[in-house]
């Protein structure tokens, strides 16, 4: 076995296999491509697609640039279904996180009336 790497645990490396194929699949990227353009061994692809071997948070993220994502949209159940809304909610966050303070106290001071709101109704 490769040093730092460990034989695959079950649903998290499923979801990851399946989420790696389908994005290389509607992307058309060949596991050849996918290996030179995130820097990862072919081999190593290889291991992750056959869930023989667990990847390190950086290997994901080399994986992951190459569809425009971050490492823990990989992760994610319902890839498919769902992964407009995760780029939305990463912009958002990012959106969030440059506002002011008091511009944040404004965002919050909305969100809570919205919700009582919503839940007194």
């Amino acid at each position: 076995m490769l040093a730092g790497m460990q034989r695959a645990p079950g649903k998290t490396n499923e979801i990851l296999v399946r989420n790696l194929k389908h994005l290389m699949e509607t992307t058309g990227t060949s596991k050849q491509q996918l290996a030179k353009l995130s820097g990862v061994s072919p081999r190593m692809i290889a291991y992750l697609l056959q869930q023989e071997r667990v990847p390190t948070v950086d290997l994901l993220e080399k994986l992951a640039s190459v569809f425009n994502l971050r490492a823990w949209i990989l992760l994610v159940e319902n890839l498919p279904d769902c992964i407009e809304a995760c780029r939305q909610l990463e912009q958002l966050t990012l959106n969030y996180l440059l506002l002011s303070e008091q511009s944040r106290a404004r965002v919050l001071k909305i969100t809570d009336e919205k919700a009582r709101y919503e839940t007194s109704g």
